[in-house]
């Protein structure tokens, strides 16, 4: 698991990823298809398309709370 901390700079009518609050949770996972199908079976609505490269797949969702955390699976750890 990792976690990431991303210092805050202001605050903007319209919150963007370095701004005061929750901003940004990534969710790592090992396989990205049993847990993409276990949360949308759980009712987790899932935004635009998953984003795909070479070395990640990540795809956003919301939270109950407003937040858009998002589930990423890498090649190559960091």
């Amino acid at each position: 698991m990792i976690v990431e901390f991303v210092a805050a700079e202001g605050q903007p009518k319209k919150p963007l990823i370095r701004d005061a609050g929750l901003r940004h949770i990534a969710l790592s996972v090992e396989d990205w298809d049993v847990a993409h199908t276990e949360l949308r079976a759980k009712g987790i609505e899932f935004g635009r398309e998953p984003i795909v490269t070479s070395d990640l797949r990540l795809h956003f969702f919301r939270d109950p709370d407003g937040n858009s955390p998002h589930l990423v699976e890498r090649t190559i750890p960091l």
